[in-house]
């Protein structure tokens, strides 16, 4: 299902995908979110969603989401993926739900972006894994993401963040939900989010939710 009029957005901290282009994104709060990732289930296919797995005690373990950008490729954080070895990791993709249903596929390879930080702040937070076998994009719910043009995202555009983060604020009582969640919001100029306390760049994008809402857990 596409979204004509809204820029899509991806679940990651500090990074999320639009529909116009790729940007990170971060997101102010002003006080503890309710709900991290949105508040509402996803009943429609999200068909570039993808969820990265890890083996934990015998079974696969939903630890970060990711977009489909090729026939082989899948777009995500480079925190989720820097320090693991690549060949523990499998990608799900055709599901709303990250613990059944949809098509596995092996990661081969990663590359995280040369200049990507953590200190003293999160810089180029952006990494590829290619899989195997490929995605089969024949189906109506496997599909890339539509990237669009390349022109600057300003305030004030729609976004959706979709993916399975947690519901709770806190780390220490973090709970992933089985079903894909979403939140619809708007970006906001980059010299409001410098005026709440954010150092940002040309090269991020910051959306401002309602009530904190959004893709970050609150430590």
């Amino acid at each position: 299902m596409s979204y004509p009029k809204m820029a899509i957005l991806k679940l990651f901290c500090t990074f999320l995908i639009l529909r116009q282009g790729l940007a990170e994104v971060v997101t102010p709060t002003t006080e503890p979110p309710t709900r991290i990732n949105g508040g509402q289930q996803v009943n429609e296919s999200v068909p570039f969603q993808v969820s990265l797995q890890m083996q934990r005690r015998g079974r696969w373990q939903h630890f970060c989401g990711g977009s489909i950008v090729s026939g082989q490729h899948v777009l995500t954080a480079a925190h989720c993926v820097e320090k693991i070895k690549v060949e523990d990791v499998s990608v799900v993709v055709g599901t709303l739900n990250w613990k059944a249903g949809g098509l596995r596929h092996r990661a081969v390879t990663k590359h995280v972006h040369p200049q990507y930080s953590m200190s003293p702040r999160i810089i180029n937070d952006i990494a590829l894994v290619k899989v195997t076998p490929p995605f089969r994009l024949e189906r109506s719910n496997i599909s890339p993401v539509l990237m669009g043009g390349s022109d600057r995202i300003g305030e004030k555009v729609a976004v959706r963040l979709t993916g399975w983060g947690s519901t709770s604020p806190s780390t220490t009582s973090a709970t992933l939900p089985d079903r894909l969640q979403a939140l619809n919001y708007r970006t906001i100029s980059n010299e409001e989010c410098n005026q709440k306390g954010f150092r940002v760049t040309r090269n991020e994008i910051c959306a401002l939710a309602v009530q904190g809402q959004g893709a970050c857990v609150i430590r």
